[in-house]
């Protein structure tokens, strides 16, 4: 099959008719910008060869193109077997099939039998999703990044019956024989499987639950636990009788009539003696108890009766201490006001001596300022002098470096000149590079003249420049040296240069040499000189001569003022010194002593101060406290005027429960002399709890030895031992059958695993060649594209490694684009298999070889135009640059003319 055109309307992007023409059945390329339309060709091709023109629902809705009429119209024409047909299908309402057969120009069915005569040409079930042949080879937009897996979709990711691998088999049955028997090994190996699979566990191997394997098991090991249970019983019927006698022996001696009366006897007898023990024990312990609460009442009321007297002593101490304070308080009164009248006088003595520092103070800073005015008016006037002295240094060393006429400039130009000139000479004074060698007869020497001049008979003469020889009666002839015209520039810049030093010695007055060089040297001091009084001058007056006089007569001012203020005040006299005396100045150091003085008399009186204050507050809180006692043991002690008759009362209390408490120790000394000792009593519980405890326990073994006796006699009758032995006959014989019956079905698994091993080794040899077909069909694109390597596929046709440098690498590992290339390859593969037995179709990839490098890319160029010559192979890309390089016919996009309305 070959695609030849295909037409659209109204499909995704193209609302309007467009068509692609002039497929050429081999290489085919559609390369174009994104949105260009190509993925959605792709799948119009897919519609309209695979989906049925009566298909509704979402499908469709997505096909049509967006506020169009909803009714998709697709038209292709292709080739089958040479034989050229067209269909054209319209989806959605105007629903409609129409095959064509081209080579006779005429309509050959409609509608659904259009669908399945198209089914029948390009070699399809007919059914929706069955894309067969097609679905191999036809790749869209991004699904060549997944690795082909027949019938398998990797969405939903379960196999689903499309009939690409039942393409495959068909395909492959043509060229090996092994099919069938594949096929028909393949059923053995499946009933084998079924049958072991009712006898055994699929993973275990162990036998089925439910299965006649499992069954024959579980009925022997029934058959076994029920004989080694006949077994124990045989064994426990003797055992049973010899402990029935031996009970009874027991019987007769541990729980006889006569032995259990006898304890009985003996426990009554200890519980009477430990009764009256107890009792008599009990007495003494209640007067003992009687005696230590009149103990505990006595000294209760001896404690409240000492307490009380206390409280009486406390109270008398306490008023007596509370008058004494305050007899404190008001002498400390007394003390504070004094000593704030004291400290009223030193804190005036304080200021008045703070404030004749304080003018001191000031008047001393007065004086400082006189100073320092002072000092600086001097340095302002040494300065002010200094300015004078360089400001006429500078006038003088400007004026003589004025007249100097040795300026750098022409210092520099006389030295230019002199190096100028002497090169020039140089230059001019270098030898000819041709020389004229004479030797004259004496006769010739009388006709030869250079340059007008009589030639001597012999010798050298130097051609550096034109040279004019004449001969008499002969002629003339001129000598000009090839580097004559230089020479005469040479001898032109050494006149030049000449000219330039004269004039430049002229402007400077001396010649050139210790004379201007003595008088550049005058120069160059006296502009030293100049700087350094500038600078000093800078140092000096930073800011101008100027500034030095305004700020020398601002001082002043202030100084004038200053001493005026000073004078008036009496502080200094005319000459600037500090008078003595006078307004009741005196000793600045005095009088701070006195302030020192009079700063610690302060103190003292403030330390006393705090000590008196503090000892009154000690005074007031001993009294606070006092009061706070008072009013407590008033509460306790009550009115003052019934105070000595409630101690009266109290120390009767004490009397009445020292005559209780003697009372009590009579009554238990009594007791005490013929009660029982409590070992005594201890004892005879432990006599009595013996005698319990044995006639308890001979009860109990009475009890149970009648229980076990009556147990075993009924045990005997109803074990019937007569029975056992015909039972454990019978079972035995029924043990060996069942042997018999699981040794068979052991025998059958072993049979059947046996034949499924082998039956498994034959498919897997099979397998191999099986798979022959599709991977010779797919060496020569590997070859191509990775060199010597090879792919394992798997049963179901999926590739599992790439196999190359002797290493296997799975397809997991793989990259991107290695996985993507051989996906490409792999359905190339496909295509040439199905081509070659006679069931070709094209091979359809959109928007492959996305990850390939530049290398890669043209070796997968090699192999589609390696596929295109066997079969047809549609290439659909956005990337029109990276596959100019591929050859193919190239397609475009153009108006569908005479399109169906």
């Amino acid at each position: 099959m070959k695609i030849k055109a295909l037409r659209v309307a109204d499909v995704g992007i193209f609302r309007d008719p467009v068509s692609v023409e002039g497929f050429s059945g081999g290489l085919d390329v559609l390369a174009g910008p994104n949105e260009l339309g190509k993925s959605t060709l792709f799948r119009a091709l897919q519609s309209v060869f695979l989906t049925r023109h009566s298909t509704t629902g979402k499908k469709i809705d997505r096909m049509a193109s967006r506020g169009g009429a909803r009714a998709p119209l697709i038209e292709a024409e292709f080739e089958v077997a040479g034989q050229p047909w067209r269909i054209t299908k319209r989806y959605g309402r105007s629903k409609s099939a129409d095959l064509v057969d081209l080579s006779l120009g005429r309509l050959v069915a409609r509608g659904a039998d259009a669908e399945d005569r198209l089914a029948e040409l390009i070699g399809v079930s007919g059914s929706e999703g069955a894309a067969g042949r097609f679905g191999l080879l036809w790749v869209g937009q991004q699904q060549s990044l997944s690795l082909p897996t027949p019938d398998y979709d990797p969405e939903k990711r379960k196999d689903v019956a499309r009939g690409e691998r039942a393409t495959l088999h068909e395909a492959i049955a043509k060229e090996v024989e092994a099919v069938a028997g594949g096929v028909l090994m393949g059923r053995i190996a499946q009933r084998v499987a079924a049958d072991l699979d009712q006898l055994v566990q699929s993973k275990r191997r162990g036998p089925r639950t439910g299965s006649r394997y499992d069954a024959a098991i579980r009925e022997r090991q029934a058959l076994i636990a029920k004989r080694d249970h006949a077994y124990a019983e045989q064994a426990k019927a003797t055992t049973r009788l010899d402990k029935l006698e031996s009970l009874t022996r027991q019987q007769a001696v541990e729980a006889s009539p006569e032995r259990l009366g006898a304890l009985r006897q003996e426990r009554d007898v200890a519980a009477k003696a430990h009764e009256d023990a107890a009792g008599r024990a009990a007495a003494l312990a209640h007067a003992m108890s009687r005696e230590e609460t009149a103990g505990l009442v006595h000294t209760q009321a001896s404690d409240r009766l000492a307490r009380y007297g206390k409280a009486l002593e406390e109270v008398r101490a306490l008023e007596v201490e509370r008058e004494g304070l305050v007899v404190e308080r008001q002498r400390f009164g007394a003390e504070r006001g004094s000593l704030v009248e004291a400290l009223a006088v030193i804190e005036a003595e304080i200021a008045a001596l703070e404030k004749l520092i304080q003018r001191e103070t000031e008047a001393a800073e007065r004086r400082q300022e006189v100073a320092t005015l002072s000092k600086s008016v001097t340095e302002q006037e040494t300065a002010l002098a200094r300015v004078g002295e360089l400001q006429a240094e500078i006038k003088r060393l400007e004026a003589a470096i004025s007249a100097n006429p040795a300026t750098p400039e022409r210092m520099q130009a006389l030295a230019n000149a002199v190096q100028s000139l002497a090169l020039a000479r140089e230059r001019a004074q270098q030898p000819a590079a041709v020389e004229m060698v004479l030797s004259l007869e004496e006769v010739g020497a009388r006709l030869v003249r250079i340059d007008g001049e009589p030639a001597p008979a012999s010798g050298r003469i130097a051609v550096d420049r034109q040279l004019r020889i004449e001969i008499e009666g002969v002629g003339r002839f001129d000598l000009v040296p090839a580097d004559a015209v230089e020479r005469a520039l040479r001898r032109q810049a050494a006149t030049e240069a000449q000219a330039r030093l004269v004039a430049t010695e002229a402007e400077i007055g001396v010649r050139a040499g210790a004379d201007a060089d003595a008088l550049a040297e005058k120069r160059r001091r006296w502009s030293e000189a100049l700087i350094a009084a500038r600078a000093g001058l800078a140092a000096v007056a930073r800011d101008g001569p100027g500034t030095i006089e305004t700020a020398l007569a601002a001082d002043r001012q202030q100084l004038a003022v200053l001493r005026t203020a000073l004078r008036e005040a009496g502080e200094l006299n005319f000459a600037g010194e500090q008078e003595a005396g006078g307004d009741g100045r005196g000793d600045p150091g005095k009088i701070r002593r006195q302030l020192l003085a009079a700063r610690d008399r302060r103190d003292q009186v403030l330390g006393q101060s705090k000590a008196s204050e503090f000892a009154q507050q000690r005074v007031e809180d001993r009294t606070a406290e006092i009061e706070e006692r008072l009013a407590g043991l008033e509460d306790d002690l009550g009115p003052s005027a019934g105070r000595l008759a409630e101690r009266d009362r109290l120390a009767g209390l004490v009397d009445a429960a020292g005559a209780a408490l003697d009372a009590v120790v009579q009554q238990r000394s009594s007791l005490a002399r013929t009660s029982p000792s409590q070992e005594e009593v201890t004892r005879l519980g432990e006599v009595k709890r013996a005698a319990d405890k044995a006639l308890s326990q001979a009860e109990s073994a009475a009890q149970r030895l009648a229980q076990d006796i009556a147990a075993l006699e009924g045990e005997i009758r109803a074990a019937g031992e007569a029975e056992i032995g015909p039972q454990l006959a019978r079972l035995e014989a029924e043990i060996v059958a069942r042997d018999a019956e699981v040794s068979h079905y052991e025998h059958e698994v072993a049979a059947l695993e046996l034949l499924q091993d082998t039956l498994a080794a034959v498919a897997s040899e099979n397998r191999m060649r099986f798979l022959e077909p599709v991977t010779a069909r797919l060496v020569p694109y590997l070859s191509q594209v990775f060199g010597a390597a090879q792919v394992g596929l798997s049963e179901g046709f999926a590739i599992e490694a790439l196999r190359r440098n002797m290493e296997e690498e799975p397809v997991e590992d793989l990259s991107d684009g290695t996985r993507e290339q051989l996906a490409v390859l792999v359905r190339l593969g496909f295509g040439r298999l199905l081509s070659e037995t006679g069931t070709p179709a094209p091979v359809i990839l959109d928007d492959a070889l996305v990850f390939a490098d530049d290398e890669r890319i043209v070796r997968m160029f090699a192999a589609l135009e390696t596929a295109a010559k066997l079969h047809q192979v549609i290439v659909f890309t956005c990337r029109s640059a990276a596959f100019a390089p591929l050859g193919g016919t190239r397609l475009s996009i153009g108006p569908w003319t005479g399109a169906p309305l």
